[in-house]
């Protein structure tokens, strides 16, 4: 393919075994094309572009918040409510090669920081085939917790590196406070104390990799959430028991919950700490571009166990629990389907 921007080739992609995206490659482009169909380069170019699948998806960018980019319906067909397909055909930072690589043994150190520090992530790559080649790395961060919808997937690095068969190198990348920031409500860059997820792939969407930093705030003494999974019930979000670590929300106060591409949570269930008054909340779910409709209005009740609500299974970007009256804490909430 010789051309300036990506191309709606859905037939091209399901019957012909390679393509080669060559761009406008200029007088040597001929030469360079021809290495790479007979094999004597062999390439290693990552797309600096998302191809979509149908020009009905157009704007399709990268990077892009959670659902941003997809029908929020979930029944297709003339007589159902999804009005385009989803999904990349060649995502952001795809890329082929006549070799395979493997990945290994991420690390991140220090795994708890202050926002004034740097991190340094490190991680393996093998050349797993029977011919020289090139791997570029790509480093990926999302942001947890926020106190505003936030990108899906941050590109903060990438290398590329060159292996020959069965070698393996190791990839060092560093991230800095400004890789951490987002812009706030106030109109600030701010670095917000909590977790975000560390992502390395070979592409924005294949992810090999991933662990977790912290950010801790020494000076605000601000409990967090902690992300984590259980076998039997996945928990979207863990606030210990003990008083001094649970979430406490007063009027405007949230908490927003990231969530996998395409899920559908059917419930929210909450543990109430204490209620120091009356206090009324609502759970808002957003299916992309950061705008949220309220599926529950209620009253938090204290109760040993925890309180259920329905939602309505619906593609959901993000869920959040927001405070509109009173003053409460939260223990504990469980939630499937969160990234």
């Amino acid at each position: 393919m010789i051309n300036g921007r990506p191309n709606s080739i859905n037939w091209a992609d399901k019957y012909i075994p390679a393509i080669i995206e060559a761009w406008y490659p200029g007088s040597q482009g001929g030469t360079a094309i021809a290495d790479a169909l007979f094999g004597d380069y062999n390439p290693g170019g990552k797309l600096t572009v998302t191809f979509p699948k149908h020009v009905g998806q157009i704007p399709f960018n990268f990077p892009s918040k959670p659902a941003s980019q997809q029908d929020g319906g979930h029944v297709p067909g003339p007589d159902g409510n999804m009005s385009r397909v989803n999904g990349a055909l060649y995502p952001f930072g795809y890329g082929l090669s006549y070799t395979t690589f493997q990945y290994a043994d991420l690390t991140v150190s220090p795994r708890v920081i202050t926002p004034k520090q740097e991190v340094t992530i490190r991680c393996k790559i093998t050349n797993t085939g029977n011919r020289e080649g090139d791997e570029v790395v790509q480093l990926y961060t999302r942001d947890l917790l926020s106190s505003v919808t936030t990108y899906e997937k941050n590109l903060r690095g990438f290398e590329r590196a060159h292996l020959k068969p069965q070698e393996t190198k190791e990839i060092s990348f560093t991230l800095y406070p400004r890789d951490l920031e987002l812009y706030n409500a106030d109109n600030k860059w701010v670095i917000e104390p909590g977790e975000f997820r560390i992502m390395i792939g070979a592409s924005s969407e294949d992810i090999r990799l991933n662990d977790i930093l912290t950010v801790e705030d020494y000076n605000d003494k601000k409990t967090h959430g902690k992300v984590s999974d259980q076998e039997e019930n996945p928990v979207s979000l863990v606030l210990d028991r003990n008083p001094s670590t649970v979430w406490t929300g007063a009027k405007g106060d949230y908490l927003t919950f990231n969530m996998q591409e395409n899920a559908k949570p059917e419930k929210l269930s909450i543990l109430w700490k204490t209620i120091n008054q009356p206090t009324e909340f609502e759970i808002q779910v957003s299916s992309g571009g950061g705008q949220f409709i309220t599926v529950y209005k209620g009253e938090a009740r204290f109760s040993e166990n925890f309180i259920s609500y329905p939602l309505r299974k619906d593609v959901a970007s993000d869920v959040r629990i927001l405070i509109t009256s009173g003053k409460a804490s939260i223990a504990e909430v469980k939630l499937n389907g969160v990234k």
